[in-house]
């Protein structure tokens, strides 16, 4: 089991794909664990009861705002995918990293109480 774990820590390669695997889905998961924190404090201000209507249901903002984006990720997913076959993976995901950089900079510029629908 050693030696296995020492042939794949010494081709290089592996080592750029553990990394790089690492910080994307920490960085990932600690936006996921925030976002619902930042809907409650920063744009609801605290109001643990605000609620948004989404298709005619009146949901939490924190559930409204996961629900959407776990169906824009299944939407999506099939998207990326053709793209990751006519572009190639790293510009594909070049690409997608680029737009999830362009969201999070959106989500932090909405100003604190900025939900306008709640």
């Amino acid at each position: 089991m050693a030696d296995t774990l020492r042939a794949a820590w010494a081709n290089v390669p592996f080592r750029f794909a553990v990394v790089l695997y690492m910080l994307n889905w920490v960085t990932f998961d600690l936006v996921a664990l925030m976002l619902p924190y930042y809907l409650l404090y920063w744009v609801a201000q605290g109001n643990l009861v605000t609620q948004v209507s989404l298709v005619g249901v009146n949901l939490a903002i924190g559930s409204a705002v996961l629900g959407v984006l776990l169906v824009t990720a299944v939407v999506a997913l099939p998207v990326w995918n053709a793209l990751a076959h006519r572009w190639g993976k790293r510009e594909a995901y070049i690409v997608g990293m680029t737009f999830w950089a362009a969201v999070q900079v959106a989500l932090y510029l909405v100003p604190q109480g900025g939900c306008k629908w709640c």
